[in-house]
């Protein structure tokens, strides 16, 4: 399992079509009782390699979707709980591309989803839009999601957070490798240990999570309707909304990647406006966070320690009083 909702390091990729991209793409679709017709790369994919392919069905159709494969095992693909969660979404009402195909291609795993064309023009107000998708996918009902969407504390999710919670709340120690490798100094642990200790009193919802809300991720349809919500690979379960606004709140304060008006936006769609209370709740997610991913990747990809050790020490700079 990767870090939950955290942007790994991207990879070198081209985005010229190679003969492995063309043989790859017939491999795929071809199976599925279709003739490839044309085959192009779309940017943006930092973990796999993300295809455009389009052709024609054996029923005369022509289609036009997807194609996502690994750009290597170093970063496998998640893609059975990715097709499950675009899925859920949509039936709560989220816009999200029709899964049309997972599986491998020799030992390579691919998915084959609809292409979103994003034809339709500067999606307005995305902010709300984004709100209310996180607040839709808080309903989403996990009873047959795959164990890959839950975390290492396992299928109940409310008691999972509280292990979680607790998890690093045991962390805050003298021989923390956090505080030992300077992610915070010694005199702020003890704020540390009552700020995570508040967290674990509060009463929170719990669901589907996208983990990666951005504008980026939302296309427009030329024939109009709501925007479609792209790029499900960071789904996870946990606290909803709360997870997918205290992402938000992080890309607002510490990545100073979104404005603050976009915070409260946002949070005021997915039903938890920006008061103080709501605030307080999701710099404390933000914080837990912070402290959580450089302990996962100690245990699990040491060799991402450092660059998630970095953002630890940046992030708690900026959130701590």
């Amino acid at each position: 399992m990767t870090a939950p909702d955290e942007q790994q390091p991207d990879e070198v990729r081209s985005d010229e079509v190679t003969a492995a991209d063309v043989t790859l793409a017939r491999a795929v679709i071809e199976p599925l009782g279709c003739a490839v017709g044309s085959v192009a790369v779309l940017g943006g994919g930092a973990m796999n390699r993300v295809l455009r392919v389009r052709g024609v069905q054996t029923d005369g159709t022509r289609f036009d979707w997807v194609v996502r494969s690994p750009l290597g095992d170093r970063w496998p693909a998640q893609f059975a709980e990715e097709s499950w969660a675009a899925t859920a979404a949509a039936r709560a009402g989220v816009p999200a591309p029709r899964v049309v195909h997972v599986g491998l291609v020799g030992d390579r795993a691919v998915m084959v989803h609809e292409h979103a064309p994003d034809d339709g023009g500067p999606v307005a107000r995305p902010w709300s839009a984004l709100g209310e998708y996180a607040r839709r996918l808080a309903d989403v009902a996990l009873d047959d999601a795959p164990d890959g969407l839950f975390t290492r504390f396992g299928r109940d999710v409310p008691r999972a957070w509280a292990q979680h919670v607790a998890h690093n709340r045991q962390a805050l120690t003298d021989d923390d490798p956090l505080l030992r490798d300077g992610a915070y100094a010694a005199h702020q642990q003890a704020g540390l240990r009552a700020l995570v200790d508040e967290l674990a009193t509060t009463r929170l919802t719990y669901g589907l999570t996208h983990g990666d809300l951005a504008p980026r991720h939302l296309v427009a349809p030329a024939a109009g309707g709501p925007p479609v919500l792209l790029d499900w690979g960071n789904a996870s379960t946990g606290p909803s909304p709360w997870t997918d606004l205290r992402h938000v709140l992080v890309l607002a304060r510490v990545r100073r990647e979104v404005a603050e008006a976009d915070l409260a936006e946002a949070a005021a769609a997915a039903g938890a406006p920006l008061d103080r209370a709501t605030e307080r709740v999701l710099v404390q997610l933000a914080v837990l966070q912070l402290l959580d991913v450089p302990r996962w990747a100690l245990d699990r990809r040491p060799d991402l320690y450092q660059h998630f050790l970095d953002e630890c020490r940046t992030g708690l700079a900026v959130l701590l009083p």
